[in-house]
């Protein structure tokens, strides 16, 4: 885990020697989870570091995506823009096809306004990557111009120390996988199948309580990786200029749930943190849709959003949405 730090660590060290008018942006991604956090009331799990960032950030109750499976719900993050609009809503389709002209993704304008831009993950026992993106890309190279790719232990350099940096990292660990019985294994308090508090539409069954405790202690380790991330921001006293961000990609991989147009398949946690412009404590219950998500990162770095996106920022006085 601390391997996995390393670039992260690196690009604080970088950047914290800066004077920056503008915020450095955070935006961690989990897979495949629904408002299975403690501080959404999840019964059985611990996330004190998602608590926290909650009880002084912001905690949207009613945030959407806009699709129930990662690629088509990550193109439509990437760009702003709903999946219909650009071609991209069937599952890992069109990969060989370019993005429309007329679209671009969201990192191609913070380039424009002066960010460095990374994309990658913070991934579980160094499993693959995840950007999903159902439009033609290059996994490690240039995708909108100058946006990075990879794990973030890979990186010990940037071009430029006197820019403020996005930086969207992937937390896997939630994402179904060979992993799950090791991180439970390793874990000092595994969850008590017996304290979770299955959906009424599940089986009461030993062995899907199991799974469901195996899910949640993936809660707990990528909980673990968000305190580090701001353990890094503190030590570095970078946590008041940097925004985080946290979400999830699309609902639990569950019956109802990831693939499935039910709420656990498109209902996401959204958590905000940014101490320096935001009032902490506030909890919101109007509907977000995740384009909105994107919107918002733009009007933090103070990039006008461009009219092509679907989405609006969600701190606008002016933001208003009826439905998702």
């Amino acid at each position: 885990m601390k391997n996995r730090l390393a670039l992260f660590s690196l690009m604080l060290f970088a950047f914290s020697m800066v004077a920056q008018e503008r915020p450095n942006i955070i935006w961690l991604m989990a897979e495949d989870m629904s408002l299975d956090l403690e501080c959404y009331g999840m019964k059985g799990v611990k996330t004190p570091n998602l608590n926290r960032m909650a009880e002084e950030g912001v905690r949207f109750d009613n945030c959407f995506v806009t699709n129930p499976i990662c690629s088509p719900s990550r193109s439509a993050m990437l760009t702003g823009t709903h999946q219909l609009k650009i071609n991209a809503h069937h599952h890992r389709s069109n990969r060989d096809v370019p993005l429309n002209e007329n679209y671009k993704p969201f990192t191609f304008w913070l380039r424009k306004a002066g960010y460095t831009t990374i994309l990658g993950h913070h991934g579980v026992m160094g499993k693959g990557r995840k950007i999903d993106a159902n439009f033609k890309h290059e996994a490690l190279g240039p995708w909108d111009g100058k946006t990075q790719f990879g794990i973030f232990d890979k990186y010990d350099e940037f071009e430029k120390k006197d820019e403020p940096f996005f930086a969207q990292i992937q937390l896997l660990a939630s994402h179904r996988g060979d992993w799950w019985n090791k991180v439970r294994e390793e874990s000092k308090h595994p969850v008590d199948p017996e304290e979770v508090e299955l959906p009424a539409f599940m089986a009461d069954d030993p062995v899907i309580r199991l799974d469901w405790a195996k899910y949640l202690d993936q809660i707990e380790y990528l909980d673990n990786e968000v305190g580090m991330i701001f353990k890094e921001l503190e030590e570095k006293d970078m946590a008041d200029n940097t925004v985080v961000i946290f979400i999830g990609d699309n609902g639990r991989c569950n019956i109802r749930g990831k693939g499935y147009l039910h709420d656990p398949g498109l209902h996401i946690p959204f958590i905000v943190y940014y101490p320096k412009g935001i009032e902490g404590g506030q909890i919101r219950k109007d509907v977000v849709s995740a384009t909105d998500i994107t919107a918002t990162v733009l009007d933090f770095a103070k990039v006008k959003v461009p009219d092509y996106m679907t989405g609006k920022p969600v701190f606008d006085k002016k933001f208003d949405r009826d439905y998702v």
